[in-house]
């Protein structure tokens, strides 16, 4: 019985040397893990870094660019073409004037209308007075 008792002891002894080895081994893994993750970290942030200043240098280069082609632009005098001389303002005021033509021509169809109907009551009353005479 001591020698079965001896031989559990022993196989619990090499377990938990197992166990122990098993558990350093895998926090050792654990900590290689994270300092490779910080590792990358590292180097995408220096990266970042590095596009980020790239980048600021490169728009900031835009802006002086810009900022020189306006201030060549404020020295330019400024020419604006009348309004008149567009091609719009001239096809309304075509469109006008074809407007005021027609309702001059309906204005004046109207009064000879008019004119030829006082003329023709006149005919027409004139003959029935010589009629009736």
């Amino acid at each position: 019985m001591l020698e079965v008792m001896t031989k559990q002891k022993l196989h619990l002894e090499q377990q938990t040397a197992l166990l122990k080895a098993a558990a350093a081994a895998a926090e050792h893994s654990f900590h290689q893990l994270a300092q490779q993750q910080l590792e990358d970290f590292d180097q995408e942030l220096a990266e970042l870094k590095a596009n980020h200043d790239a980048a600021m240098a490169q728009l900031r280069r835009q802006l002086d660019e810009k900022d020189a082609l306006l201030r060549q632009w404020d020295k330019v005098p400024i020419r604006v073409s009348p309004k008149w001389l567009d091609a719009a303002s001239w096809a309304l005021l075509a469109l006008a004037v074809l407007f005021a033509t027609i309702q001059a021509c309906q204005c004046l169809w109207a009064s000879v209308v008019a004119k030829d109907h006082v003329v023709m009551r006149r005919y027409v009353t004139s003959a029935r007075v010589t009629n009736s005479t």
